[in-house]
């Protein structure tokens, strides 16, 4: 158990830290208020609508720290002897094992790519503000009307006029 407790040790903290402030912001929130006066019971209020909003930075910070925990897998595994891809690394460092130190390497950077698509991935399943992204804009549905697709980009009508009638913009 020592080795996985020095692995943890040091990311545990950070992440209960961040876990407490974000309940305490969440729990402030309105619709946490609201939830609570229509009756609903404290658990499903703290499980529904207050964890998922203060997990995503805690989701986040995890994600980015897991090359730190990679990092740290190769000190805890040469000093407890465990066998792992670190450990292998380290070998083949010591040995001058190119091959081998070039396949843990991108092995490692294979994993920890992985892991932070996950982790994007998962936030953006939380949060739909990720999604959208803060600056994307709504795309007009095409108009099926060939006369109303004669506009320019500033919004003027373009030529021709359809039989004298102004031309109107897409719905």
């Amino acid at each position: 158990y020592l080795p996985a407790f020095r692995l943890g040790v040091f990311t545990a903290p950070i992440a209960m830290r961040l876990i407490r402030s974000g309940m305490l912001d969440v729990l402030a929130q309105d619709y946490v208020r609201t939830a609570r006066a229509k009756g609903v019971r404290e658990l499903p209020v703290l499980l529904k609508h207050a964890l998922p909003n203060t997990l995503i930075p805690v989701i986040t910070l995890l994600g980015l720290q897991f090359g730190q925990l990679m990092g740290g897998a190769v000190l805890t595994e040469t000093v407890f002897a465990w066998p792992g891809v670190a450990l292998l690394a380290i070998t083949a460092i010591y040995r001058s094992d190119i091959p081998v130190m070039q396949a843990s390497v991108v092995m490692l950077a294979v994993i920890i790519t992985v892991v932070n698509f996950a982790t994007d991935v998962l936030v953006s399943m939380l949060d739909p503000r990720v999604r959208r992204g803060p600056l994307a804009r709504r795309r007009p549905t095409p108009c099926l009307d060939p006369e109303r697709q004669l506009r320019d980009r500033r919004g003027r009508a373009s030529e021709p006029r359809a039989r004298g009638r102004s031309v109107h913009p897409c719905p």
